[in-house]
Parts: C-alpha cells; structure tokens; sequence
C-alpha cells in the first residue's frame, strides 16, 4: 500500500495485509530516486540498497561481481541495439552505402568492447529470444572492410587527402551503454573512411530529433522487441511509431500484415520469417548487438521475479521477495 512519497527523493509502500495470494513477505518497500545511475555501485557495494531497479553501467559489472555480497545475475533478454539509416538523406538511400556500413562493422568486438562482453552479435533482424519467429538465414552482410571499402568506392564515396569518404553524425541517446556503442561504432567506421561523430543527447531529445524532425544521419536505437514479432511493425512497417529511417516497402508492410493477422502459428511463422529476408535484403539498418538483462542484489535478497520467482509473477511483482537473517 501507498504509505509516502518524498518528491525527487523516495517512495514507500508497505505490506498489503488483505492481499489475497502468497506474500508480501516484506514490511516495507522502498523507492530511492537518484540523479543518475553512477550512484548505484557504491550504494549496492556499501549495503545502502538490497537491488538495482536501474542496471549499473556495464564497465562496474566486474567490481560488482567481485562482491561476496552480491548476486550479479544476467539473462537472455529481447533488447537490440541497431544503426538506423536516415534514407531520406544522400547517401544513405543507396543500397551499396548501407550494405558498406553493416560489412564493416566487426560485430563482436563491438560486443566485448562496448558492452563488456555482456551480450551477443546481433546477426539477424529480429530478436533470437523469441526463438519461434526468429529468422537465422535473414542475416546480416558477412565483415568484411576490404568489401565494404569497394562497396564505397562504387557509390562514388572515394577517400580525400586524409582518407575521408564521409563526415557523418550519429545522434543517440546520452545513457550506458549507447554512448559506448557509439564510441565503437565511430572507431569502427573510421577504418573504411567514414568519420562518425556520435551527438549525445537527453532522450527526449534524441526522439524528436530521430522521430519527429527526422534530422539525423544515422541513428543509434535500443529497446524491446519482444514478447511478439508485431514490433516490426512498429520499428520497420512504413506507418510505424518508432520507424525513423524514412524506409517504406509494400512488400514488408503485406508481410507484417499477414503475420498480425495469422490464426495458426505456420502461418505467422511464414509470414515473420518473409518480412525478416525481405528487411536482410534492403537494410534499412545495421543490427548491432543483442542485449542481456543484468540484475544486481544482496546476496540475502531472495524471490525476485527473474531469479526464484520468475514464472510466478509479473515483472515488477515483489510480492514473494524475502530478506533473509
């Protein structure tokens, strides 16, 4: 139950004595609210606070794990993180260009360097942890720079002086591990010759920047797809909400339709696996990585809903969470 809330700084709840299912187990719940997640480590590391609600950045995984106090769990998650290109804009409307860009990228190092080793080449286009829709032959172009720099080359992007095809921004959200992403990225590209400069951004900025004004080149995007490949609708359909790259394909759009509307798993799987080849063979983005669910706790802590009570309830249920002695 609601018991208080200290504006900008924590909420309360206490237990519910007329809840009707097992638990609350605990007396009292308590919300802190921080300025930003920096703070997270050393309040986990010295005790002031039993869970990470928000996941601590990637590079103080390490120091957290080294903890005895501390659980530092990971799970396969439906997170993404891709590249969206901007196809209303030269040269991101021709084919070659974007095909350049997802064979120069080197996926796992980006990986190991950006995300600390938390998480897996993204190589398809959609989620794999929704094993059942999840496409493995719709992949991306193979790495291969020495490619992508002829690619470049047959697109009329040729090196100046100082080895520069093209000066680009890359607008992202300001949050972990996205900058890092960007930062990979940039070093990336900068060996086939196209400087990157990543435009951090608060993330009600970077939205309308990418979804209202569209005034970007490329897009550095992370987020959900799951529980249900309906979401490629919503990032890659032509009407969809979180569709940035100005990208509109008939086909995709039927295949995405048939796949909604289909009564029997055949026929949705059929129609998602289409829509995913279909999206393999006109790269409206480059897939980067696929996240994992990071959660950080006292080792005391028990019963949280992705640890000992995942499968028993919702996702932000606390009801079976137990401190021990």
């Amino acid at each position: 139950r609601f018991a208080e809330w200290v504006k900008g700084e924590r909420i309360t709840l206490t237990a519910n004595p007329a809840y009707d299912r097992p638990g609350p187990y605990l007396d009292r719940l308590v919300y802190l609210f921080l300025p930003d997640s920096s703070r997270v480590p050393d309040l986990m590391l010295a005790g002031a606070a039993d869970y990470a609600l928000v996941r601590p950045g990637l590079d103080t995984l390490p120091r957290l794990r080294g903890s005895p106090r501390l659980t530092v769990l990971t799970r396969a998650a439906d997170t993404r993180y891709y590249c969206a290109f901007n196809l209303r804009r030269r040269p991101w409307s021709d084919l070659r260009v974007r095909r350049a860009v997802n064979a120069a990228l080197d996926r796992p190092r980006l990986v190991e360097r950006a995300l600390a080793g938390y998480g897996a080449p993204a190589l398809g286009f959609y989620t794999p942890s929704v094993s059942w829709a999840y496409n493995g032959r719709a992949r991306v172009p193979a790495f291969d720079r020495a490619g992508a720099a002829r690619l470049l080359d047959a697109a009329g992007l040729v090196p100046d002086r100082r080895g520069i095809r093209l000066t680009v921004d890359l607008v992202t959200p300001g949050y972990s591990p996205l900058p890092e992403v960007a930062r990979e990225i940039a070093a990336q590209l900068a060996e086939v010759g196209i400087a990157v400069h990543p435009v951090l951004l608060p993330i009600d900025t970077s939205i309308a920047r990418l979804l209202k004004l569209h005034d970007f080149d490329l897009g550095l995007i992370g987020g959900s797809q799951g529980p249900d490949p309906e979401s490629l609708e919503t990032r890659f359909g032509s009407r969809g909400s979180l569709q940035c790259m100005g990208y509109a394909s008939p086909e995709l759009d039927a295949a995405l339709a048939a796949g909604a509307r289909g009564r029997i798993p055949a026929e949705r799987i059929a129609a998602y696996f289409r829509a995913q080849e279909i999206l393999a063979r006109d790269l409206p983005i480059a897939p980067l990585a696929e996240g994992v669910r990071v959660s950080v706790y006292r080792r005391s802590v028990t019963g949280l809903p992705q640890a000992e009570a995942l499968g028993l309830v919702a996702n932000a249920n606390y009801s079976l969470v137990r401190l021990r002695p």
